[in-house]
């Protein structure tokens, strides 16, 4: 995830500090030592204690870094339990089989065998995604009664799917309303995991674009920011990413219209049911030909100076979270224009 990487105040401190102490306490203890020895013990000690405070600090924004990487596997995997054919439509299909059955009654062979597939489904490819995710959930920020109730869940639904299973190879099906109410406290569970996923991966994206122009305005810039809709535009994608991106824009337009007599800068944003377009454009020399084939690639920049990884990144972002980002066609002696897509949600 792109964001900002800040060092914390108590970090900053620490580094000063825990150097300045160890200085003090080898000024005090050392001095019945040789000169050469005390000023070598001055110098190194200090010098150790930065670098053991720094240790500490990359080695918890390591942690801190793959922890959101895990929370991210969460919310593409909980995602894909309920898009298109996947897990949550193979359960509705269970379901639907079960709801037919007549107590009482042999099911016909074709049903009985469809019934066996849909539960096979079930422990061959549900049931390994459901404990990935259960894996991903239990060192998340993700409440720790939610990630019970919903191994509890699963444990129930495959033993009741286990029974029904057994039932219908000897022509019974008194398991069924069992299997049928564990199905659908285990889909109630997964929608609960991801409400409380997408709560950390949504954002509001026109109280965020004008927080976001409003912290990279500069002087001598004219900014016009316009919106298509008074309603809140609510986006799935993480705030801290979407600001980051809209950073990276805004200087990149700073860069491309710092040579320019007429500095400006326009920011369109519209959302339709759908979708949610941003459009940021600038006055500059647009981009070169040659160069805008290549833009979204890594280590490819126009600006004089190093980089070439904003544009990237974003686009690689953006792409985790059924966004997109490009260039829109340029016409001679304007500048360069972005749009960006993002999938929009109802607000949870």
């Amino acid at each position: 995830m792109l964001r900002y990487k800040k060092w914390p105040v108590h970090t900053v401190w620490l580094m000063v500090l825990l150097p300045a102490l160890l200085l003090l306490l080898l000024l005090i203890v050392l001095v019945a030592m040789p000169v050469w020895l005390h000023y070598g013990l001055s110098l190194a000690l200090p010098a150790i204690a930065w670098a053991l405070a720094f240790g500490l600090y990359t080695s918890r924004q390591d942690t801190n870094d793959h922890a959101i990487a895990d929370f991210e596997k969460l919310y593409l995997a909980v995602s894909a339990f309920f898009h298109g054919e996947w897990a949550s439509r193979k359960l509705n299909r269970i379901e639907f089989f079960v709801q037919n059955l007549e107590e009482g009654r042999k099911p016909a062979p074709e049903v009985a065998e469809a019934i066996a597939g849909a539960i096979n489904e079930y422990f061959t490819m549900i049931v390994p995604e459901l404990r990935r995710i259960l894996e991903l959930a239990s060192g998340s920020r993700i409440p720790k009664s939610l990630h019970t109730s919903l191994e509890v869940a699963m444990l129930n639904l495959t033993t009741a799917l286990t029974e029904l299973k057994v039932e219908l190879h000897l022509g019974k099906s008194a398991a069924r309303q069992n299997a049928l109410r564990c199905s659908q406290i285990l889909q109630m569970e997964m929608q609960s995991l991801r409400k409380e996923v997408g709560r950390h991966f949504s954002c509001r994206v026109d109280q965020l674009l004008e927080e976001s122009l409003r912290q990279n305005r500069r002087p001598g810039v004219d900014y016009h920011l316009t919106c298509t809709t008074s309603e809140p535009l609510w986006a799935r994608i993480p705030g801290a990413a979407l600001s980051q991106i809209l950073e990276n824009l805004l200087d990149n337009a700073h860069a491309a219209i710092s040579a320019s007599p007429n500095k400006e800068i326009t920011i369109a944003l519209e959302g339709n049911a759908d979708q949610i377009r941003i459009r940021v454009s600038d006055s500059g020399p647009g981009v070169r030909t040659d160069i805008a084939r290549r833009l979204f690639h890594e280590r490819v920049s126009s600006k004089s100076s190093p980089g070439g990884f904003g544009l990237y990144h974003a686009r690689e972002v953006l792409t985790k979270f059924a966004g997109t980002i490009r260039l829109l066609e340029q016409e001679e002696g304007t500048g360069a224009r972005f749009e960006i897509t993002l999938k929009r949600i109802e607000h949870e």
